[in-house]
């Protein structure tokens, strides 16, 4: 083998180059991925505590209806340890993915394809944030309507408490008018009595 050969020497040199570049364009992907996973969940997260926080309002108010208040302390204190916990793992899932991408940086042909697996994790949980983002503004949505239902039964029932209170009230001066018009009866009918003791004498 001729140790001065340039031209095998230039093909592995374009070699390393063709693979830099791959290698480059695959962690650039990564990169935008991650940016791009990280503002969805982040936007989920936020959609899920704006739920959150709204629930607890809507709760308060539902619990003059139908709940007790300590129910709604019990939720909301699983509510931190769940969400606390998910903080915790998904600090844990970032370390991983950090010393995984500067080990795949020194690795050689099999670098592409750990990016690859990554790049498809990442798609799953950009997906899950999409349909958790959803799933969120869907439920607060129910919350809201229900809270506008019970309200809405509320007002009926007071409108027809009023109803029957009118009703009573016109029982009442009804009552009261058909007493004066016996007692003036009752008089008429005495007139009659004298009048006709009058006669006989």
């Amino acid at each position: 083998m001729d140790l001065f050969n340039t031209e095998f020497l230039d093909i592995c040199i374009e070699g390393a180059r063709s693979k830099k570049k791959t290698v480059d364009s695959k962690m650039n992907l990564i990169m935008s991925l991650m940016r791009e996973v990280e503002w969805r969940e982040k936007a989920a997260k936020k959609a899920k505590q704006e739920v959150d926080n709204c629930t607890l309002d809507i709760n308060l108010e539902m619990d003059e209806l139908i709940m007790a208040q300590q129910q709604v302390k019990e939720s909301n204190d699983k509510r931190a340890k769940e969400v606390y916990a998910q903080r915790v793992e998904l600090a844990t899932e970032m370390k991983e993915l950090q010393s995984c991408v500067s080990g795949v940086l020194n690795e050689g042909d099999g670098c592409v394809a750990t990016i690859d697996e990554m790049c498809k994790a990442l798609e799953k949980r950009l997906i899950s944030a999409i349909i958790k983002k959803e799933a969120a503004d869907k439920d607060k949505l129910g919350k809201e309507l229900a809270l506008a239902y019970q309200k809405s039964q509320m007002e009926k029932l007071v409108t027809e408490s009023k109803r029957l209170e009118q009703e009573a009230m016109e029982n009442l001066k009804l009552q009261k008018f058909l007493i004066d018009r016996g007692h003036v009866l009752n008089m008429l009918q005495y007139v009659t009595v004298i009048d006709s003791l009058c006669i006989c004498t």
